[in-house]
């Protein structure tokens, strides 16, 4: 739709262009004015596409206003509709640039005839600006990216004939980058919906540029008018973690002014992603003090060895202790090489692996692919921790000392009996083989696994009817059930009645109905 401003002082020759303009559809959007001041005033808040407009009127005639509307918007396309005894007078205004003229009474064809061919060159207007749009992109992105891959900034500016062409860079004010732990950009419409996302909210020109699958780089020009890019920086982790669920980082520059500083900035977000494996915090500053270096203290690089040394003579407890104070460490410390740290945990991994023969060859390329896409110690810690206990778990059976199988199996349930759990889920979530699991926990319990499940779920449904007034199937959800029909036909099993009758009843609603 093409923004339209009919000016005509006269009421009925207003409406009666609007009216033939909704009447043969054409793509065109309707404001009026009633003289060529309003007109002019309403041409500043909101620029159009196209102005038809009389020639007299008070204030302001018709030739008057496309004059000063012409050189405040050159693009804009002017008709102006004249009496006849006007029409010489008129004529001469063409050569102000203006497009074309309808004579009154209007006629229904030749009012036709002209919005055709009007409409047909802002079309072409439109396509040629778009054309032009997406080669400045282009050429845009295509310079940023040779900058981001190290080619200095004069040979980069002798590769263009004007000097114009590189000026672009001097208007960027900050630069974020964005980094994921896993695929986002590559294999799906991540990179559509965060650039209409700053369209709509950010408020700011801006360029995004997609450095590969897993990141990308947004660059601002102009500076916001309050809070900052910090302010900024923020809301767009908020918005993306709450849309995307991936693990990812936000580096934010400081402040830019020309070419030279923008160059700078890019070597410096990139080290601040480097090292963000190290940092608490998923948005950095390059502006604020961060404590980063080279080498690690010789307590960390102990309680490594110790880590590694405790885990080869299957003393668990101590080397459980080693990583809950790995974890404590790290974070308040210079930080070393992270791919160092990965390799020695994906060396204990492996160390823990070959001793669990129920874990599958795709279980452990898993969990060591995890380990390299880790983004913290705690991570690693986390990750390393289950495969830990279920050797330990194991050597204590052979032993004979008693075992806490069914002890972990029940704090996985508690934590995750809103999801879907299977047998082979929860094997492989302490690293035993189904059947295995199965007969220990029976043994350890006196009953079987799928009925604790299903108790510890109707427990929790039981929960939600007497203490909130959620609706049946939402209940049936939450407790981990897709069918309804079968949570209800569960429930009655357990409990004699149904989920509606218990609700009555714990609620002491169902005497008052039986007795209505």
């Amino acid at each position: 739709m093409f923004q339209t401003l009919i000016v005509d002082d006269e009421r009925i020759e207003r409406e009666g262009l609007k009216k033939l303009i909704q009447r043969f559809q054409l793509p065109l959007r309707v404001s009026l004015a009633t003289n060529g001041q309003e007109a002019l005033e309403q041409l500043r808040a909101r620029p159009a596409d196209l102005l038809l407009t009389d020639v007299r009127m008070p204030f302001m005639d018709g030739l008057e206003l496309s004059k000063r509307a012409l050189a405040e918007h050159p693009h804009l396309k002017v008709v102006l509709v004249s009496g006849f005894s006007e029409f010489e007078y008129a004529r001469t205004a063409l050569q102000l640039g203006i497009s074309d003229y309808l004579l009154k009474p209007v006629q229904v064809s030749e009012f036709l005839s002209t919005m055709n061919k009007v409409i047909a060159g802002l079309r072409a207007s439109a396509s040629q600006k778009e054309e032009q749009l997406l080669r400045d992109q282009y050429m845009r992105e295509h310079t940023l990216m040779m900058l981001v891959n190290g080619m200095p900034l004069e040979s980069l500016r002798q590769r263009f004939q004007k000097a114009e062409d590189t000026l672009f860079l001097d208007s960027y004010r900050s630069v974020f980058m964005l980094e994921f732990e896993n695929l986002c950009f590559g294999k799906s419409d991540a990179g559509e919906r965060l650039v209409a996302y700053l369209e709509r909210e950010i408020g700011l020109p801006f360029d995004f540029i997609c450095l590969g699958d897993s990141s990308g780089m947004i660059l601002f020009r102009g500076a916001p008018a309050s809070g900052g890019f910090a302010a900024i920086a923020e809301r767009l982790y908020g918005w993306m973690a709450s849309v995307f669920g991936y693990i990812f980082c936000i580096a934010v520059s400081g402040s830019i002014g020309q070419a030279q500083e923008l160059v700078r900035a890019f070597g410096e977000l990139e080290a601040l992603l480097e090292n963000r494996f190290f940092s608490q915090s998923r948005v950095l500053y390059a502006n604020k003090q961060t404590d980063f270096g080279s080498l690690p203290t010789e307590l960390e690089e102990e309680l490594l060895e110790q880590l590694q040394t405790m885990v080869a003579g299957r003393r668990f407890p101590q080397a459980k202790e080693c990583l809950n104070r790995l974890r404590a460490s790290f974070p308040s410390h210079r930080p070393f090489s992270h791919i160092y740290v990965k390799s020695i945990f994906s060396k204990i991994l492996a160390e823990v692996l070959k001793d669990l023969p129920d874990v599958s060859a795709q279980r452990s390329y898993q969990l060591v692919t995890r380990i390299y896409k880790a983004g913290s110690i705690a991570e690693l810690a986390d990750l390393l921790l289950p495969p830990l206990e279920a050797l330990e778990e194991r050597e204590s059976l052979s032993a004979g000392s008693g075992s806490r199988v069914s002890e972990l199996v029940k704090q996985y349930v508690y934590a995750h009996y809103q999801e879907d759990l299977s047998l082979k889920s929860l094997a492989s979530a302490v690293f035993l083989s189904p059947q295995y699991l199965s007969s220990v926990f029976k043994k350890e319990t006196g009953g079987g696994l799928a009925k604790f499940i299903k108790d510890y779920r109707m427990k929790k449904a039981q929960e939600l009817l007497r203490k909130t007034n959620k609706k049946i199937h939402t209940v049936c959800a939450e407790v981990g059930y897709s069918n309804e029909s079968y949570f209800c036909k569960s429930f009655r099993e357990c409990f004699g009645v149904s989920p509606e009758k218990y609700r009555l009843q714990s609620t002491g609603k169902a005497g008052e109905e039986d007795a209505g």
